[in-house]
Protein backbone atom coordinates (compact mmCIF):
# COMPACT_ATOMS: atom_id res chain seq x y z
CA UNK A 1 0.00 0.00 0.00
CA UNK A 2 2.76 2.47 0.89
CA UNK A 3 4.53 1.86 -2.39
CA UNK A 4 1.31 2.38 -4.36
CA UNK A 5 0.60 5.67 -2.58
CA UNK A 6 4.16 6.86 -3.27
CA UNK A 7 3.77 6.07 -6.96
CA UNK A 8 0.48 7.97 -7.14
CA UNK A 9 1.99 11.03 -5.50
CA UNK A 10 5.01 10.91 -7.79
CA UNK A 11 2.76 11.28 -10.85
CA UNK A 12 1.63 14.81 -9.90
CA UNK A 13 3.92 17.84 -10.27
CA UNK A 14 3.03 20.10 -7.34
CA UNK A 15 3.49 23.30 -9.35
CA UNK A 16 1.14 22.30 -12.18
CA UNK A 17 -2.65 22.45 -11.89
CA UNK A 18 -4.56 19.18 -11.66
CA UNK A 19 -8.12 18.74 -12.87
CA UNK A 20 -10.91 17.73 -10.53
CA UNK A 21 -14.10 17.60 -12.54
CA UNK A 22 -13.98 20.51 -14.97
CA UNK A 23 -12.00 22.82 -12.69
CA UNK A 24 -8.25 23.40 -12.34
CA UNK A 25 -6.81 22.97 -8.85
CA UNK A 26 -3.36 23.42 -7.30
CA UNK A 27 -2.04 20.87 -4.84
CA UNK A 28 -1.55 22.06 -1.27
CA UNK A 29 2.27 22.54 -1.48
CA UNK A 30 1.85 24.94 -4.41
CA UNK A 31 -0.93 26.85 -2.63
CA UNK A 32 1.22 27.13 0.51
CA UNK A 33 4.13 28.43 -1.60
CA UNK A 34 2.00 30.94 -3.54
CA UNK A 35 0.23 32.33 -0.49
CA UNK A 36 3.10 32.05 1.98
CA UNK A 37 0.82 30.24 4.45
CA UNK A 38 1.11 26.90 6.23
CA UNK A 39 -1.26 23.95 6.07
CA UNK A 40 -2.91 24.94 9.36
CA UNK A 41 -3.94 28.31 7.94
CA UNK A 42 -5.35 26.63 4.83
CA UNK A 43 -7.28 24.21 7.05
CA UNK A 44 -8.71 27.13 9.06
CA UNK A 45 -9.65 28.99 5.90
CA UNK A 46 -11.39 25.85 4.61
CA UNK A 47 -13.39 25.57 7.85
CA UNK A 48 -14.36 29.24 7.53
CA UNK A 49 -15.45 28.74 3.90
CA UNK A 50 -12.74 30.98 2.49
CA UNK A 51 -11.28 28.20 0.31
CA UNK A 52 -12.63 24.83 -0.87
CA UNK A 53 -10.43 21.77 -0.36
CA UNK A 54 -10.77 18.82 -2.72
CA UNK A 55 -9.01 15.46 -3.10
CA UNK A 56 -6.79 14.45 -6.02
CA UNK A 57 -5.15 11.00 -5.83
CA UNK A 58 -5.43 11.16 -2.05
CA UNK A 59 -3.88 14.62 -1.84
CA UNK A 60 -5.50 17.93 -0.89
CA UNK A 61 -5.89 20.56 -3.60
CA UNK A 62 -7.67 23.90 -3.93
CA UNK A 63 -9.38 25.59 -6.92
CA UNK A 64 -7.02 27.85 -8.88
CA UNK A 65 -9.66 30.60 -9.08
CA UNK A 66 -10.03 30.73 -5.29
CA UNK A 67 -6.26 30.78 -4.77
CA UNK A 68 -5.86 33.62 -7.27
CA UNK A 69 -8.56 35.59 -5.42
CA UNK A 70 -6.72 35.08 -2.13
CA UNK A 71 -3.45 36.19 -3.78
CA UNK A 72 -5.13 39.35 -5.05
CA UNK A 73 -6.60 40.06 -1.60
CA UNK A 74 -3.17 39.67 -0.01
CA UNK A 75 -1.57 42.02 -2.55
CA UNK A 76 -4.28 44.63 -2.01
CA UNK A 77 -3.88 44.33 1.76
CA UNK A 78 -0.09 44.75 1.47
CA UNK A 79 -0.53 47.75 -0.83
CA UNK A 80 -2.91 49.53 1.55
CA UNK A 81 -0.87 48.69 4.67
CA UNK A 82 2.49 49.53 3.16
Amino acid sequence: MGYYRTMQQATADDSQPVWVGDEAHWLRPEVMRRLGKDRTTLWRWARAGKVTPRQYLGRVCYPVAEVLELEAEQKNKERTNG
